[in-house]
């Protein structure tokens, strides 16, 4: 469930921006002087996309690394990395009784990690080592679960939606998996996340049908 940058990427964004200032100099036919402004700039922006991209690297190995613990430590359980959205926050922030401890109330990490099993589904921020449980639902109040399409910074992707309409908790719990390709616009994990937490939920509506 890795989240890695395509390959090549870096090198190809250095080699667009090579030829872009090489355009520009064709176009505005630009002299001697402006060429060196060019050359002379040129590093400076490489240098700060190469930077950004290993950072954003980094960010996602370590949360990839949270989610290979989770699923270690709670073997037969649905694991995925998922990423936080404006509506998402504003719906955790509104429910504040499904935090797990007042250390964590109001918590919305950017990543974070998706446990689901018979219980119901909770939500992990923190680092492998110490992976900390700041949110839980319990399967008792969803009411459904449907598939949704959601804007996402740069990139149009696909997500889930738990409608909950019981107990304490009301209205749409939206999930946007975490792509495993850091510039993707596709997230094809989508149906079957769906197709496995609806199991889990009707399973455990099942098991206990009057709760």
């Amino acid at each position: 469930m890795g989240n890695r940058a395509p390959k090549g990427l870096i090198p190809a964004i250095v080699l667009a921006l090579i030829t872009l200032a090489l355009v520009l100099a064709r176009v505005f036919g630009l002299g001697g002087e402006e060429w060196r402004g060019i050359l002379e700039a040129a590093p400076v922006y490489v240098g700060a996309a190469a930077a950004a991209f290993i950072v954003i690297a980094v960010y996602n190995w370590w949360a990839d690394a949270r989610d290979r613990r989770l699923a270690r430590d709670h073997p037969g359980a649905l694991v995925f990395g998922a990423e936080m959205t404006a509506a998402l926050k504003r719906r955790l922030r509104s429910d504040p009784d499904q935090y797990t401890a007042p250390a964590v109330t109001g918590r919305t990490p950017h990543l974070f990690t998706v446990v689901s099993d018979a219980e119901g589904l909770s939500m992990w921020n923190g680092s492998a080592s110490k992976p900390v449980r700041f949110w839980w639902i319990d399967w008792h109040t969803v009411s459904g679960i449907r598939a949704a399409m959601y804007q996402l910074q740069y990139k149009e992707v696909r997500g889930l939606v738990l409608d909950t309409s019981t107990g304490a908790v009301l209205g749409a719990l939206e999930l946007v998996p975490r792509s495993t390709r850091l510039l993707s616009a596709r997230n094809d994990r989508s149906p079957a996340l769906i197709e496995r937490l609806t199991e889990l939920w009707r399973a455990a509506r099942q098991a206990r049908p009057n709760t």
